[in-house]
């Protein structure tokens, strides 16, 4: 256990070290956006709306799986609360892995501007 966190933390070390040897080698014009002030925008894109709408599709396919897997879980674990012990968890984590699913999927858009947004600064 000791000998993996030391790798860990020797390779984290290592990264570190190339990282500001790499960041101070590059010129300091180099380091400057050439993106500033604009961002994404799917403006005057062919099928710009096809993609919007086939990414609302699978955010909607996302959430209704996940409705699946919370009804199916919780019909899991009540129907076998005393019968089975291991179904009965076996449904409790459905319905939690349904909820973080559904959550993750409500998510994802914030989550990719605010990283967008995170790289850009």
């Amino acid at each position: 256990m000791v000998v993996g966190v030391r790798r860990l933390l020797r390779m984290a070390v290592t990264t570190g070290v190339v990282g500001a040897v790499v960041l101070r080698a590059i010129p300091a014009w180099a380091q400057e956006d050439p993106l500033d002030g604009t961002g994404p925008s799917s403006a005057g894109m062919p099928g710009g709306e096809l993609v919007q709408q086939v990414l609302s599709w699978g955010q909607w396919l996302g959430l209704a799986a996940g409705a699946a897997v919370i009804v199916y879980g919780a019909a899991t674990w009540h129907g076998f609360a005393g019968a089975s012990a291991g179904r009965s968890v076996a449904g409790k984590t459905y319905v939690m892995a349904g909820a973080v699913g559904a959550l993750i999927i409500g998510l994802l858009p914030t989550i990719t501007s605010m990283l967008f947004d995170a790289g850009r600064s």
